[in-house]
């Protein structure tokens, strides 16, 4: 009874984090935006719906559902304005491919992709998950990162998690290496399989990049990812604490810096990873 409950607490928290990320949308703001369609045509203007990007942070995802049984929308569109137009055009989530937020000088601050994305189910067999999204890059090369920060606050401070997609540059799907979907119905055991799994599917036309992978799920199944990866976590947040005080960061100065330097913290067992297909794989 106590797993149930649970579970369905867990589930309760993740679905209030995905109406929150929603809720976020700008609808408001229209942002200089450079926009590519599926058909391949692209276009500047101004767009209304979607997240308002700046160099201190990464907003969450734009997702459209796929079924009427995901906690996100399945009828999603933008309204955009081209540059020296006035009339707004209402553009379906379907028809877009990529949008590249703008700063006043057009150059690009952040970019977002529609990923259709694919999951392993308890048995590890893949399947297409429930949703598709806009997702801020976060790097590109032979494997694509892709990924967001959530913040949890509370009355003191507040806890940063950065949710992570991978893809292959000419791969037609996404993964999610910690599958946070998954993570809210209570699948914690196979966090490791997944993880790996996800890396051995984005790279599977590699052989050395597999053989990395064989040492890599040897010292998690021994470990755990967070052990491996995450602990130096209170070595790095005390250096950022000497280093805030030391610049005297305050107020949100202090909070956007810690923000980042959370942000960047989590994505360098990432970062490693992908180096390694980029220095042993063509």
């Amino acid at each position: 009874m106590f797993k149930k409950l649970f579970s369905v607490l867990i589930l309760f928290v993740f679905t209030q984090f995905c109406l929150s990320q929603i809720a976020n949308r700008d609808f408001k703001t229209m942002v200089s935006v450079k926009i590519t369609k599926e058909d391949g045509t692209e276009a500047i203007g101004k767009m209304k719906g979607i997240y308002f990007p700046s160099t201190d942070s990464y907003r969450g995802m734009i997702a459209q559902s796929n079924t009427m049984w995901s906690v996100f929308p399945s009828n999603l569109y933008f309204e955009f304005t081209p540059v020296n137009a006035t009339d707004i055009e209402k553009i379906p989530f379907n028809d877009l491919k990529k949008i590249n937020v703008l700063d006043h000088f057009d150059d690009g601050i952040i970019g977002y992709e529609k990923l259709k994305i694919k999951e392993f189910d308890k048995n590890m067999n893949k399947r297409d998950k429930n949703y598709e999204a806009f997702l801020p890059i976060l790097y590109e090369g032979k494997i694509n990162i892709y990924g967001y920060d959530y913040i949890v606050n509370t009355a003191l401070n507040f806890t940063l998690n950065l949710v992570i997609y991978i893809k292959k540059e000419d791969s037609p799907y996404a993964f999610m290496p910690i599958d946070y979907d998954r993570i809210a119905q209570f699948a914690f055991s196979s966090n490791n399989e997944r993880f790996i799994k996800s890396f051995r599917e984005i790279g599977n036309d590699c052989q050395n990049f597999q053989k990395y992978l064989d040492d890599l799920q040897v010292k998690m199944s021994a470990k755990g990812y967070a052990k491996i990866f995450y602990e130096d976590w209170n070595k790095d947040m005390n250096l950022f604490e000497a280093n805030a005080k030391k610049q005297n960061l305050k107020g949100g100065t202090r909070r956007l810096a810690k923000q980042r330097a959370q942000h960047d913290f989590y994505m360098k067992p990432f970062l490693g990873i992908v180096k390694e297909y980029e220095k042993n794989c063509k």
